[in-house]
């Protein structure tokens, strides 16, 4: 984390966090070892959360969560679809529009003519004749 928050990616800002690090483990060596190996398993822990969640600090240091990137993926597969959407749309749209007859609307005996035509139009519209 300390390394995507300054955001210098620079192999020198790496190196100057890895020399912290091992002075920092030089300091705790002869302390109490408990704390520090509890440390290091929480720090295992959260490496190995990142990874299943395939992310890295620099995804969290960015404000990229895991709600985030599976929003992102979610967006993308929706956009993915939507010629499928459109294609549904349009087929299930079209035949009720092809067999209305313009002047029958109006009269009461019209409906019951005018949803069998439409049945006829779909179904002829499903099966390609």
């Amino acid at each position: 984390m300390l390394a995507n928050d300054a955001g210098d990616r620079s192999l020198a800002h790496w190196s100057t966090i890895g020399r912290e690090v091992e002075r920092a483990r030089k300091l705790l060596r002869g302390v109490d070892e408990p704390p520090v190996e509890r440390t290091a398993a929480a720090v295992d822990r959260y490496y190995a959360r990142l990874g299943q969640e395939g992310l890295t600090d620099e995804d969290l240091s960015a404000g990229q969560g895991p709600r985030a990137a599976r929003r992102l993926r979610r967006g993308a597969a929706l956009v993915a679809l939507l010629p499928l959407a459109l294609a549904g749309v349009a087929l299930y749209w079209l035949p009720y529009q092809i067999p209305s007859p313009r002047g029958a609307r109006g009269s009461p005996n019209s409906a019951p003519r005018a949803a069998e035509l439409a049945l006829i139009a779909s179904t002829r519209a499903k099966l390609g004749l």
